[in-house]
C-alpha cells in the first residue's frame, strides 16, 4: 500500500472509531441525579424512577444515585417513588447535548397497610395467666376461659360454677352474709363458723379451697368459706376447678386442700376482648 492510501485508511479508521464512540456516549447517560430524604442528607435506596406511561426506567443505588440512558431530548415527565415516602412527580427538559443533573428530595409518609387477620388460639392475656395456660394444656381439671365467661356475664358466679360437673353449692348462713360456698359432691365436714350460730351453721360438705390470682384465700383450716358471688362474673378472666386431691397440680396441693380447689383469675386491667383466654 502506497503512503497516500495508508494515510487515507488510518484517517477512515479513526473517523469510524470516533463516530461509534460518540454514538455510544450519547446513548449512555442523558439524566443523572440523586434521591434524598427531605429530613436530612440521607440517601433513599431502591427508589424507583417511573415514566409517566408507567414503566420503571431506573432504581437508585446504595448512595441514592440513578441514571437515565437512551431518553429523547426534550420534555420528560417521571415520578420518583419509594416505600415510606410520598411520590414526587418531575418535569424534566432533557438536553440534546451534555447531561442533566438533578436532585430529588422525598417527603416521608406513613404507609396504610391492609388489615391483618390472625387466626388461631390467642396468647395469654398477661404473665399471671401463664400457670392457667400451662395447667389447661395438661388437661386435668375443668377450665373456663374469658371467651366462655363472656357468654355468662349476666349470671352470678355461683350460677356459672353450678354447671360444672361435681360442684355442689351450699347456702351460707344469713348471719355470715348469705350467698353460696362451693363444695364437691362428697360429704366431708362442717366448717367451724365464726359468725353463725351452731343451729344456723354450714351444711356438711367437702369445701373447696379458694385461690385468687394464684394466692390461697381459703382452705379447710379457715372458718367461713367465702361467698363465690362476691366475685363478679364480668370481672373474672378465667376459672380452674379441681374436684379433689387426685386432680390437684402439685403447686396447689397441701393439707388445707384435701377437697380440691377453685382458682379464680381476675380480669386484666384494660382487657375487654372476649376472645382472649
Amino acid at each position: 500500500m502506497n503512503p497516500s492510501a495508508r494515510r487515507f485508511a488510518v484517517a477512515l479508521l479513526g473517523w469510524l472509531i470516533g463516530a461509534s464512540g460518540g454514538a455510544e456516549l450519547g446513548a449512555q447517560v442523558a439524566v443523572r441525579g440523586r434521591v434524598m430524604a427531605d429530613s436530612g442528607a440521607r440517601p433513599v435506596v431502591a427508589a424507583e424512577i417511573v415514566l409517566d406511561s408507567g414503566g420503571v426506567v431506573a432504581r437508585t443505588d446504595s448512595l441514592g444515585r440513578f441514571a437515565l440512558a437512551g431518553v429523547v431530548a426534550g420534555p420528560l415527565r417521571v415520578v420518583v417513588r419509594a416505600i415510606g415516602y410520598r411520590p414526587a412527580p418531575l418535569e424534566l427538559e432533557v438536553p440534546s447535548m451534555g447531561v442533566l443533573e438533578v436532585t430529588v428530595r422525598l417527603t416521608g409518609e406513613a404507609q396504610a397497610l391492609d388489615p391483618l387477620e390472625v387466626r388461631g388460639e390467642a396468647p395469654p392475656a398477661a404473665g399471671k395467666l401463664l400457670d392457667f395456660e400451662r395447667r389447661r394444656r395438661f388437661g386435668i381439671g375443668s377450665f373456663l376461659t374469658r371467651a366462655e365467661l363472656a357468654e355468662k356475664e349476666r349470671l352470678r358466679l355461683s350460677d356459672v360454677v353450678r354447671g360444672l360437673r361435681g360442684v355442689v353449692l351450699v347456702p351460707r348462713p344469713w348471719r355470715c352474709g348469705g350467698g353460696f360456698a362451693v363444695t364437691t359432691s362428697r360429704a366431708h365436714y362442717v366448717p367451724k363458723s365464726a359468725c353463725a350460730e351452731p343451729w344456723d351453721g354450714y351444711r356438711r360438705g367437702c369445701y373447696l379451697s379458694i385461690y385468687v390470682d394464684g394466692i390461697r384465700r381459703y382452705d379447710t383450716s379457715d372458718p367461713d368459706p367465702p361467698n363465690v358471688d362476691d366475685f363478679l362474673t364480668e370481672r373474672v378472666e378465667a376459672i380452674e376447678l379441681y374436684r379433689g386431691p387426685g386432680e390437684l397440680p402439685a403447686e396447689l396441693s397441701g393439707t388445707g386442700t384435701i377437697c380440691g380447689a377453685l382458682v379464680i383469675w381476675t380480669r386484666i386491667s384494660g382487657s375487654d376482648d372476649p376472645g382472649r383466654p
